[in-house]
């Protein structure tokens, strides 16, 4: 069964000391095994304050999330950019290492939102471009035990990978460390078929996001949670499933996630509904998989 965590995004943005004394001990009380921890800005959460604060609440750092706001760039991006941006990677891996989060997850090559048209050669240099970026950073994190997932976004929000096969390409050549963080959200848009893409993604999935369709509650949609669960069991996956949706409360996070609505009723239902339907789900797959039978009955699987 895997262990399922969700994201403070769904309650509070910026992240930091504050929200996090509020939102774990909620997260916790929910019933949820871990969390994700997002780093806006340095310093916006103290590592030391916040691996007791989880560990007070038997829960683990899931991941931590990389936030590439504009000027947060690999690729594309004069040197002073790019050396920044490894610099705020590199803050995130010690912030994993100080919480304990086995990875650094997002679209690390450049800004969200960000988007340009390439030719194929364009795009066999930028992908070049990122590699000789994140490799140092890529050791860095080797060298600490914590592993790098580089998140494919949607086509209305990057140009640079969009598809499991794109980053595969471009993490071609890095150390065994550097894998995907899959986000399903994404994979409905851009996938032709998503649990085929965790098929080939495999043994190079870091981390994975999860959430409904329209980025609401996972279950309250039309994806295929059974099966997708299948195949990502199937790849021998072995780390959390997070809840990742973003309140709206919050203008700049709202506007980078084009969240213009309220996504559930409360926050507080998103996180509660979800976590039910993620929990029945696994256990549908879970148990198909222990009788060797693959049939997943589903029968008795609802939402409300």
């Amino acid at each position: 069964m895997y262990a399922i965590g969700i994201s403070p995004w769904v309650w509070a943005s910026p992240v930091d000391d504050e929200a996090l004394a509020d939102l774990i001990p909620r997260i916790a009380g929910f019933g949820f095994d871990s969390v994700e921890l997002p780093v806006e800005q340095p310093g916006d959460w103290d590592p030391a304050r916040t691996r007791d604060l989880l560990g007070s609440h038997n829960l683990a750092a899931a991941a931590v999330c990389a936030v590439t706001p504009p000027g947060r760039d690999l690729v594309d991006a004069p040197p002073a950019v790019v050396e920044s941006t490894a610099a705020y990677l590199r803050t995130c891996v010690d912030s994993a290492v100080a919480v304990g989060a086995p990875c650094v997850g997002g679209p690390v090559y450049a800004s969200v939102g960000r988007t340009w048209r390439m030719s194929p050669e364009a795009r066999s240099a930028c992908y070049a471009d990122f590699r000789r970026a994140l490799a140092p950073v890529a050791d860095y994190a080797g060298e600490r035990g914590v592993s790098i997932g580089v998140e494919a976004l949607n086509r209305y929000e990057t140009s640079v990978v969009n598809t499991v096969e794109q980053v595969l390409e471009l993490i071609d050549g890095l150390p065994p460390s550097v894998g995907l963080m899959i986000d399903n959200y994404h994979m409905n848009i851009e996938e032709n078929d998503p649990c085929a893409a965790l098929t080939l993604a495999g043994s190079h999935i870091k981390h994975v996001q999860v959430s409904g369709t329209n980025r609401g509650t996972p279950g309250a949609d039309h994806f295929d949670w059974l099966r997708f669960l299948a195949a990502l069991r199937a790849t021998g996956y072995e780390g959390s499933i997070c809840i990742e949706s973003f309140t709206a409360q919050n203008e700049a996070i709202a506007t980078a996630a084009s969240i213009w609505r309220p996504l559930a009723e409360s926050p507080d239902l998103l996180a509660l509904q979800g976590l039910a339907y993620l929990r029945a789900v696994d256990h549908c797959v879970d148990q198909a998989c222990r009788s060797g039978d693959n049939r997943i009955d589903s029968s008795h699987l609802t939402w409300t």
